[in-house]
C-alpha cells in the first residue's frame, strides 16, 4: 500500500513539475516575442535574429495586429527574414493595412524605396519556403513594381517578374500593361538596362493579340519621343520587328 500511495505521488510530482515546467516556458517565450517586437521597431537586426534562435515567435502579432515578420521586409534585410523562416514563420501569413490586404511576397517592393538586390534576395527566400505568388486579392507583379510609385521600377524588377513567374505566378487582369509601363519609367536602351529587360520580358508573355499590337505601337510611340540622342533605336527596331 505504502508503495502504491508512494507511485501515486511521484506521478502527481511529475505532473506539477510539468505544469510548471510549460508555465515557465510559455512565459519565457512570450517575453522573448515582447523583445522581439521592441527590437523589430528599433530596426535592431542582430537582436531581433538573436530572439528568434531563443525562442521567440515568429507568428506573433504586434499591437497593431500586424504579424511582426512584416516588419523584417521594413527593415529590409534578408538575414533577418531567413531567420524568421528558420523559426517556423508562416509564409503565406497576411496583414490587412488601409484596407488592402497584403502577403508577404505582395510586400517586398512595397516597403522598398527602391528595389535593391536584397528584395530578390527576400522574395527568393519566400518563394522557396513555400510561399503562394498567386495568394490574395491583389496581383503580386503590381503590388511589386507600384511600391513607390513607377520609380520602384528599378533594374531588379525584371528579375523580380521573371523569379515570380517562374514559381507559379499566374498573370491578372492588368499585369502585361503594368510591366510595359514600367519599362518605359526606366533605361532604355543598352541591353544591360532594366528597361530594355522588361520589354524583352514583355514580348515572351502570352499577350493577345488585339492587345499585343497597340500597346507596341505605342511603347515605339514613347520611346521616340525621348530619343534624341538614339539611345533608344535598339528597343525600337526590336519593337518594330515585333510589329511585322
Amino acid at each position: 500500500m505504502k508503495g502504491r500511495t508512494l507511485f501515486v505521488g511521484l506521478v502527481a510530482l511529475s505532473a506539477i513539475l510539468a505544469s510548471t515546467g510549460a508555465r515557465y516556458q510559455a512565459r519565457r517565450r512570450a517575453e522573448l516575442t515582447r523583445q522581439l517586437g521592441s527590437a523589430l521597431s528599433l530596426d535592431n537586426k542582430p537582436r531581433a535574429i538573436q530572439l528568434l534562435k531563443l525562442g521567440a515567435n515568429p507568428n506573433a502579432k504586434g499591437h497593431d495586429g500586424i504579424p511582426l515578420v512584416f516588419g523584417a521586409l521594413d527593415i529590409e534585410s534578408p538575414a533577418l527574414l531567413k531567420a524568421f523562416i528558420t523559426a517556423g514563420v508562416d509564409v503565406n501569413t497576411t496583414s490587412t493595412e488601409e484596407g488592402r490586404v497584403r502577403t508577404l511576397l505582395s510586400s517586398v517592393g512595397h516597403y522598398a524605396e527602391v528595389l535593391y538586390p536584397a528584395q530578390i534576395e527576400e522574395m527568393k527566400l519566400l518563394l522557396d519556403a513555400g510561399a503562394n505568388p498567386n495568394l490574395g486579392p491583389e496581383s503580386v507583379i503590381q503590388a511589386n513594381m507600384g511600391g513607390c510609385g513607377h520609380c520602384g521600377a528599378c533594374w531588379s524588377n525584371p528579375r523580380q517578374v521573371a523569379l515570380l513567374l517562374k514559381h507559379g505566378a499566374k498573370l491578372r487582369k492588368g499585369d502585361t500593361a503594368a510591366i510595359l509601363e514600367a519599362a518605359l519609367y526606366d533605361d532604355v536602351g543598352e541591353e544591360k538596362d532594366s528597361g530594355t529587360a522588361m520589354i524583352r520580358l514583355w514580348l515572351k508573355l502570352p499577350v493577345p493579340v488585339k492587345e499585343r499590337r497597340p500597346a507596341i505601337a505605342n511603347t515605339i510611340h514613347e520611346l521616340a519621343r525621348y530619343n534624341s540622342a538614339g539611345h533608344n533605336n535598339k528597343t525600337i527596331a526590336l519593337l518594330k520587328n515585333e510589329m511585322r
